[in-house]
């Protein structure tokens, strides 16, 4: 190995531990020392490799244009490269550039006919609005990537009236999924089947600020102030700015 690759290798080595500590500029600057060197033993995919990594830092750093640029500048050199091409996807739906977003999407999805691909199309197909378009690519689809539990997901928000049936058979597949079991509390809450919303609250792995609401909802219809309150605030400790829980507590005090 000779010794520009040696030094490529240690730039590379760097901005991943950079990275770790996620001093991001520090290792976008390492990258590019590292996409500088030119060395025999380097080839094209090696450089697209370095290229989607810098974009991905962009991403975390917030910086989209530039992310987008350096994905584009790989995708040059490997149209099929999937990182940089879901990436751009998750930027451009991200900046609610749903267009771009299912140009990309439809693109990948000649090449590559896997739930990712499919979860990425149905999405931007939904957000534009294009639920005929939807609805019969999904029905055309294999019954496994048809039963990935996103996909469903995705598929549930097009009928209303189907969309507690999707849901419960999302449920069916994956009992951990986290939105289906959120949407099914919610709309059990509603119905007032209050062990129905424990039950989906439940299957919630991990602490959710709406789940802990929808059992304090529970708890305080239920009279047990005391453990709804105790409900609330760790709710609020999670989330104390995107949803509004300190009405409901104020009214459990």
């Amino acid at each position: 190995m000779n010794e520009d690759k040696i030094k490529k290798i240690e730039y590379i080595k760097e901005s991943f531990k950079f990275k770790q500590l996620k001093e991001y500029h520090k290792a976008v600057e390492m990258l590019y020392k590292a996409l500088a060197i030119e060395s025999k033993e380097t080839n094209d995919e090696d450089n697209v490799e370095i290229l989607s990594q810098i974009g991905f830092l962009f991403m975390e750093l917030e910086n989209y244009p530039k992310a987008l640029e350096e994905f584009q500048k790989a995708l040059a050199i490997n149209p099929n490269h999937s990182f940089s091409v879901l990436k751009s996807f998750d930027i451009y739906f991200k900046e609610k550039q749903f267009s771009k977003a299912l140009n990309l999407a439809q693109k990948y999805c000649e090449n590559n006919k896997n739930s990712i691909a499919y979860l990425n199309y149905f999405k931007a197909l939904v957000a534009l609005n294009k639920t005929q378009d939807a609805i019969e690519i999904f029905n055309a689809l294999d019954e496994n990537i048809k039963l990935d539990p996103d996909i469903l997901y995705t598929i549930s928000k097009i009928d209303p009236k189907k969309r507690k049936l999707l849901l419960e058979k999302i449920v069916d597949i994956d009992e951990t999924h986290v939105n289906a079991n959120l949407e099914l509390a919610e709309i059990e809450l509603k119905e007032g089947n209050y062990n129905k919303v424990i039950n989906y609250c439940l299957n919630i792995v991990d602490d959710n600020p709406l789940a802990l609401y929808y059992l304090a909802l529970v708890e305080q219809s239920r009279h047990e102030y005391s453990k709804a309150i105790d409900l609330f605030i760790r709710a609020i400790n999670i989330d104390y700015d995107t949803h509004d829980f300190y009405f409901d507590l104020a009214k459990a005090y």
